[in-house]
């Protein structure tokens, strides 16, 4: 198996931990009376906006983005990895720091998976930082100089 699959497949076993993301949701009882809300006063827009709250009360937007992500079988691995680095990136999270941000919007279980992805996502391009090669002119027979990349 490849690094980048066995991240990804961390990256999976990741989300699945937390059994039960709805409960890391905020907010879906007021989700719930804007259902109610909406289908009294609008009935032309409830199915649409139930759909809508349905997959948002599901589980949080980042964690279902990332989901999304890791099914979807027309990316390659590498397209994969990026796309989630940018969503965790996108919310501070570059596995170098853990500052937790007094928000009330993320959940505990939430932060730390958040953490721990960006983290296995850090560690990831540590193990696969290309080796550059350098010409060097200077005297008459070119020898290389092999350099990590910064």
């Amino acid at each position: 198996m490849s690094l980048s699959s066995e991240l990804l497949a961390t990256l999976k076993q990741e989300l699945t931990q937390t059994k039960n993301w709805q409960e890391e949701v905020r907010c879906n009882s007021l989700r719930q009376l804007a259902v109610y809300l909406v289908s009294f006063t609008h009935p032309q827009y409830a199915f649409q906006f139930i759909g809508d709250v349905k997959n948002e009360s599901r589980m949080p937007r980042g964690i279902q983005a990332i989901d999304n992500i890791l099914n979807d079988d027309l990316m390659d691995d590498a397209e994969k990895i990026r796309d989630i680095k940018n969503i965790l990136l996108k919310k501070n999270y570059d596995g170098q720091t853990e500052k937790r941000n007094n928000s009330w919007i993320r959940t505990d279980a939430t932060h730390l998976t958040y953490c721990n992805m960006a983290r296995a996502i850090a560690s990831y391009e540590k193990q696969t930082k290309p080796e550059l090669t350098f010409l060097n002119d200077f005297s008459d027979n070119c020898h290389q100089e092999t350099a990590l990349e910064c």
